[in-house]
């Protein structure tokens, strides 16, 4: 026999002291109203978190927004993984489950990714708030006659354009940082922690396919870890991951992410019939930089 299940929501004047305690709180909403419904025995419902969440979003508090969305998309991962669905019930509500995830994500790197135009185009993604970018060496370097390339142009995804110059690169490992002037207008991409990831986790890819900036494509971890022998790369000893993520040309060096917007990879090429995307792993590249002599917070070094 099937029990049923009992839960209370909030009421009216309840669901305004949310809405206060969300606008004036300085921690993350995800936590306040993870940490409300414990205490206060209740369940919001998706309906009001897709409204607070707008209500949010109109007032210019996105990252605000952003936290409730994935507020929801936690609590209900949570409950399709405890209950069974219905047999013979459909959920039509697009909004239901993954996509506020992938808006999520990709709201979170859009401001971090970049296009390198450097004769032939190129992505990365800002690393430091003093305009360090990485990308592959090979977007911006001349893989024959191993010298960088002379002119580099780097646009952020708000529109703006600046030059780059190639600042440390190690071909052997297809790793390259540029240096751009653009303090005060930069966002650094957060990093994530590869041993986080698993197979079926769904990623964003974001780069410049087939020379468009600034473009999304979603997919899921299909490998953990792929050697360079394997997939034809240069970067001996590096790892990779694998997804089925768009691969196309003008992606390499842009990030892998996860649901949190968080890197996990950075983008070096895939198959070329398009239906692989290869990216080097979060713990590789950060070795690599460390190699390179440059600078990573501890916390990072630690994780992964």
């Amino acid at each position: 026999m099937l029990s049923t299940i009992h839960t209370s929501t909030p009421s009216a004047s309840q669901k305004k002291m949310i809405v206060s305690t969300l606008k004036s709180t300085s921690e993350s909403c995800a936590n306040v109203l993870s940490k409300i419904e414990r205490e206060e025995g209740f369940q919001i419902s998706r309906s009001d978190l897709n409204r607070w969440a707008k209500l949010f979003e109109k007032q210019g508090q996105t990252q605000k927004s952003l936290e409730i969305l994935r507020f929801k998309e936690l609590k209900y991962l949570a409950l399709m993984n405890h209950f069974k669905l219905c047999s013979g019930k459909k959920n039509t509500d697009p909004d239901y489950f993954g996509r506020s995830s992938l808006k999520t994500a990709a709201s979170i790197i859009a401001p971090s990714v970049v296009h390198i135009n450097s004769g032939s185009s190129g992505s990365g993604f800002i690393i430091d708030s003093v305009g360090t970018i990485i990308t592959c060496a090979h977007v911006v370097t001349d893989r024959d006659l191993l010298v960088n390339k002379e002119k580099l142009v780097v646009t952020l995804s708000n529109g703006e354009h600046y030059n780059g110059v190639v600042w440390k690169y190690m071909s052997d490992k297809d790793v390259a940082l540029v240096k751009i002037d653009g303090r005060g207008t930069l966002t650094p991409a957060k990093w994530g922690d590869v041993k986080k990831v698993f197979l079926g986790d769904l990623v964003l890819c974001a780069g410049s396919t087939l020379g468009l900036s600034h473009s999304f494509s979603k997919g899921v971890v299909s490998c953990l870890e792929r050697t360079h022998e394997e997939i034809g790369s240069e970067g001996a000893n590096n790892l990779y991951l694998q997804t089925d993520c768009a691969a196309s040309q003008g992606n390499s060096g842009g990030p892998l992410v996860n649901l949190s917007g968080e890197v996990i990879g950075m983008i070096v090429g895939g198959e070329k019939e398009g239906w692989i995307e290869f990216a080097l792993r979060l713990d590789s590249l950060l070795k690599i930089l460390k190699t390179m002599g440059y600078k990573l917070p501890n916390s990072v070094l630690v994780q992964n």
